[in-house]
Parts: structure tokens; C-alpha cells; sequence
């Protein structure tokens, strides 16, 4: 399982960085063109998942400690709403750092981590009770939801976008 998750993190990684790269490499300003639907931006889908990595991170903490809490990118309470990154290379920077702490956290974790429960209270206000294995599953899986999120948009403004597929990273 460590080295799936392992997998997981550094795939994350990289494939964050792909997506940056198509969105700075693009005519005009993909990140921050309004869309329809719930998320009005790239950027607004963007900061969600960049939250909530955040979120489960500190919720994390509770399975192993790790200095990686240290850094301001995970210890700053961000509000769901707000806007994080106004510009790309901000994001950017901002994701690549907070994707290498993921990596480290898995990096330190020990198997006898991964059955332990982790309390974490939703943007709802409800108190869940969650294994680490599964919710680290559960924020890659997040993260790729929206990152799919992304493709469909930059595929609907007729941006090449074929970034996703975990099979060419290491």
C-alpha cells in the first residue's frame, strides 16, 4: 500500500506541474476566463482542491507528525471561499511546494500509519471519523476529479491538454 500511495504523490506532482505548464504555455488566459457551471474559473477549481489538500493535510497530522506542518503552505487557515492565487505562476509555485510536502509526508509514513483514524470536521460542519489509507486515497482521487475538471474546459476552448495519464510518470 506505501508504495502505491508513494506512486500516487509523485504522479500528483508531476501532473500538477503538466497542467500548469499547458495553462501558462496557452493563448489568452485560460486560468482566469469565466466559465458556467459551479466553479467560475480554472482558478476557482484550482484553489478548491488546493484548499482541501491543505484541510486533509492538517487532518493527517493526527496518523504521523512531520515537520512538513511547519511550512506556512499547510499551517494558514484558508477559508473555502476565498480566492487563494489572483495569477498562474503564484499558483504554481504555491502547488509545486505543497505537492513536494505531500511527497514528503507519504515519504515518512510506516505502514502501521495507514490503519490509523483521523477525525476531520467537513465544510458542513459534520465530525467524520476516517481511516488515513482511504482518505489519502480519497484526496488523489479528489485532486483528479478536478484536474479532469480542467481538461474538459481546456479541451472545450480548444487547448491540447494530455496531461493526466499516470502511466508516463514515475
Amino acid at each position: 500500500m506505501l508504495d502505491i500511495l508513494k506512486y500516487h504523490a509523485r504522479c500528483n506532482k508531476q501532473i500538477n506541474g503538466a497542467m500548469i505548464a499547458i495553462l501558462r504555455g496557452a493563448a489568452g488566459d485560460p486560468y482566469r476566463t469565466p466559465i458556467a457551471g459551479y466553479y467560475k474559473s480554472i482558478n476557482a477549481i484550482l484553489d478548491h482542491y488546493f484548499i482541501a489538500d491543505t484541510v486533509w493535510l492538517k487532518a493527517f497530522r493526527q496518523a504521523r507528525d512531520s515537520r512538513i506542518f511547519e511550512s506556512p503552505i499547510v499551517a494558514v487557515d484558508r477559508k473555502w471561499d476565498d480566492r487563494q492565487f489572483s495569477e498562474l505562476a503564484a499558483y504554481g509555485a504555491a502547488r509545486s511546494e505543497l505537492d513536494g510536502l505531500i511527497v514528503q509526508y507519504i515519504d515518512e509514513l510506516r505502514d502501521e500509519d495507514l490503519g490509523k483514524t483521523i477525525v476531520r470536521t467537513n465544510r458542513g460542519g459534520q465530525t467524520m471519523e476516517k481511516i488515513l489509507w482511504k482518505s489519502l486515497v480519497h484526496m488523489f482521487n479528489h485532486d483528479t476529479h478536478h484536474r479532469g475538471q480542467v481538461s474538459v474546459i481546456l479541451d472545450q476552448m480548444g487547448i491540447e491538454n494530455d496531461y493526466s495519464n499516470m502511466i508516463r510518470y514515475d
